[in-house]
């Protein structure tokens, strides 16, 4: 038992953002690489949600889980269904002499008697205590409360599908203007009286609609899975092996983190291809940003792309004058 508590305060910790890089990198891997780690995984969600709807967590941790919520509209989701919960469901259950009717006076007796019913008597007996009344009318509450959280979640949803609609019409948007753009920037490229200067404006406004782009996409991405690769064979050498990857079911994106910490580009080039040497997908052009300690350029692919098999990212370096030099490869392997 307690191990299983252990287990799940690192999970907690974990979602918390309370962890070092290395116990990160260690339980993503276990999350990741076994469906019942993962499982308990979403089980210390639901008790980090708990223990932060009964107040039971420190202000650091309460102020980071409010930093969640902001991005989450599906925790936002639990919180609230867990406060309803909290608030309809007894703290105890009444004890024997609670249930026991109270003596009346011998006075109120005939009073009593006079007396209309009561309304909720239209719907069963007459309660004979205050507990006994609580008793037959918390189905009723419960049901009244489960309507209202219902509604609320059925306009949650309805705003949150307008929302997409309306991204998606930007994506499209985006996605033309960007076509358009890369025409523009080849027409520049063939032309040589053009100025460098005005080509260097092109690629980055160019560069600029890629980022909104990739904005949106993270927005519309129901699920993202992410890993690092290392590089293998190429021209630096000293790469490792084909790593395995185990993509969970139902991913819908997969964010592979190619390591250029040997490079010193500017800009790269990658492009995905089956262990055939065929092309999947387009080409990309990325920059490299720092991410988990690590020189990485971030490289998206669908996980409709991705079924099991052996693939590699083959990834050039652009020199300052666009010229692309062949860097690395990325291999790995893909299990479900």
């Amino acid at each position: 038992m307690s191990a299983q508590k252990d287990r799940e305060e690192s999970a907690i910790r974990y979602l918390l953002g309370g962890l070092s890089e290395s116990e990160r990198t260690s339980l993503e891997e276990k999350f990741f690489a076994d469906d019942k780690e993962f499982e308990e995984l979403e089980i210390a969600e639901g008790e980090l949600v708990d223990r932060y709807v009964r107040r039971e967590l420190s202000a650091a941790d309460r102020r980071q889980f409010e930093q969640m919520l902001r991005s989450s509209p599906r925790l936002v989701d639990r919180v609230e269904f867990a406060g309803i919960l909290a608030r309809t469901v007894p703290s105890r259950v009444p004890a024997q002499d609670d249930l026991e009717p109270a003596p009346i006076p011998v006075a109120n007796i005939k009073k009593n008697k006079d007396e209309k019913r009561s309304w909720w008597n239209l719907f069963g007996p007459t309660a004979t205590s205050p507990a006994m009344q609580l008793a037959f009318m918390a189905p009723l509450v419960l049901l009244l409360l489960v309507s209202v959280a219902l509604v609320l979640v059925w306009t949650r949803s309805r705003t949150q599908s307008e929302r997409l609609a309306a991204e998606q019409q930007r994506l499209q948007q985006l996605e033309t203007q960007i076509a358009e753009q890369k025409s523009k920037n080849d027409k520049l490229a063939a032309d040589l009286t053009v100025s460098t200067q005005q080509k260097e404006e092109q690629e980055k406004l160019l560069a600029d609609y890629e980022q909104q782009l990739e904005a949106l996409r993270r927005q519309n991405s129901v699920s993202m899975f992410s890993f690092l690769l290392n590089p293998g064979s190429g021209t630096r050498g000293g790469g490792s092996g084909e790593k395995t990857v185990k993509i969970p079911s139902g991913t819908q994106n997969v964010e592979l983190q190619l390591n250029v910490e040997d490079g010193n580009y500017s800009l790269y080039q990658a492009s995905l291809q089956n262990i055939d040497h065929k092309l999947i997908g387009p080409q990309r052009r990325v920059r490299p940003v720092r991410k988990g300690g690590h020189r990485v350029i971030p490289f998206k692919v669908p996980g409709r792309l991705l079924p099991p098999g052996s693939y590699f990212v083959h990834v050039d370096g652009l020199s300052d004058s666009g010229q692309a030099e062949d860097f690395n490869d990325y291999p790995f392997r893909v299990t479900r």
